[in-house]
């Protein structure tokens, strides 16, 4: 497929997973947030891991792009780009592991949006999907 193959389809999903619920499940893929508790002062990872199914894959050449919102928490970089260099969003051949790097002032429950886009392909085409998934994240004295 060509650098430019993610072109051929683009078919936009908005996946919303409620308040609570850190995963989602879509025909294509699994997207998940490992639970993250924080002390209060300490830098920690929210990390987001996608699943591709079979007989999907992550396509390494769409520019994928996720961003964090979560008010209370400093946020060491909200967006987090695809790139070969990047060692917060690694690419594998089963799915994808995007870290943010936070840190809480104060204790308690905030809860967080992760948004963006990201691509996939079969071996007949690519496609460009819409993702934003709802999560939480404690922070402890």
């Amino acid at each position: 497929m060509s650098k430019l193959g993610w072109m051929r389809l683009v078919l936009p999903l908005s996946l919303l997973v409620l308040s609570g619920s850190a995963h989602a499940d879509e025909a294509e893929f699994a997207v998940a947030a490992k639970a993250t508790t924080l002390r209060v002062g300490q830098k920690g990872p929210l990390e987001i891991v996608f699943a591709p199914k079979s007989p999907w894959h992550w396509n390494k050449d769409y520019p994928a792009k996720l961003t964090l919102v979560a008010e209370g928490l400093a946020v060491t970089q909200s967006e987090l780009k695809q790139a070969s260099d990047n060692e917060n969003f690694k690419v594998s051949d089963s799915g994808v592991n995007a870290a943010f790097e936070l840190s809480a002032g104060q204790a308690g429950v905030t809860n967080g949006m992760v948004s963006g886009k990201i691509g996939l392909c079969d071996d007949k085409v690519c496609i460009v999907k819409k993702v934003e998934l709802a999560v939480v994240v404690t922070a402890t004295p």
